[in-house]
């Protein structure tokens, strides 16, 4: 600290520089985050950038998510504007993710389309489609973001990914106001995967559907079902 009030312009960045290395091997987020405010970007390790970007995304602090995999997307363009092949695709993915949760819908789309240029295995491509279909949602392009989910099922078979995909399409066909058919998507859900946070939500859409479709047998059912399995959940 003796150093920067001494002699502040011509040792700042170097002194926050290793103030900023030390910041990030103890893992602490906020004081690594002043540091970067006040280095030269380029100077800036990736890893460093690339850390911040998707510790913030998982705080659910997506501004500042952007702000970072953003500025890193910056420090790895060539003199001619082309992006380095060491970027992680995971990064456009984070971005695509982050800027979705911030309705930046299309530059979401633009990123989502980066991870998707570069990907090839099924799973990668699967979750970069699943953004996209969540993408097309918001814009309310719902038949074009069916297609993509249904592609997303076909990729991932099983798992997680399968049932957000599934729950996906449910909440696509209500949009649709296709009410018979979505609620059957829920209830599929439902049956098939055991997991409380899905089977839960699948059973409440389930419920909202066949009310909307006025099918009151099948929605009796579903709120049995919702009753049995998750007696602390909230009938909607």
């Amino acid at each position: 600290m003796r150093v920067r009030s001494h002699e502040r312009a011509r040792y700042q960045e170097r002194a926050s520089l290793r103030i900023l290395l030390a910041d990030y091997y103890l893992k602490d987020v906020e004081s690594a985050s002043k540091e970067v405010a006040v280095i030269n970007s380029q100077n800036i390790p990736a890893e460093i950038l690339r850390w911040l970007g998707i510790e913030f995304f998982q705080r659910n602090r997506f501004a500042d998510a952007e702000h970072y995999l953003l500025l890193l997307q910056k420090t790895q363009l060539d003199s001619a504007g082309v992006e380095s092949a060491a970027i992680s695709p995971d990064i456009h993915l984070f971005l695509a993710r982050a800027q979705l949760k911030l309705r930046k819908y299309p530059a979401a789309l633009l990123s989502i389309e980066n991870y998707l240029g570069v990907v090839r295995d099924p799973v990668s491509r699967g979750r970069g489609l699943f953004v996209q279909a969540q993408i097309l949602k918001e814009q309310g392009k719902v038949d074009d973001a069916l297609k993509l989910i249904k592609e997303v099922q076909l990729l991932e078979p099983e798992g997680l990914e399968n049932a957000q995909a599934r729950l996906l399409e449910a909440d696509l066909q209500m949009l649709r106001q296709d009410y018979a058919n979505a609620g059957r998507d829920y209830m599929a859900v439902a049956l098939l995967y055991e997991d409380p946070q899905v089977a839960s939500r699948a059973l409440i859409g389930a419920i909202q559907s066949f009310r909307q479709a006025r099918n009151p047998s099948e929605e009796q059912r579903a709120i049995l079902q919702l009753k049995k399995r998750f007696p602390t959940e909230a009938l909607p």
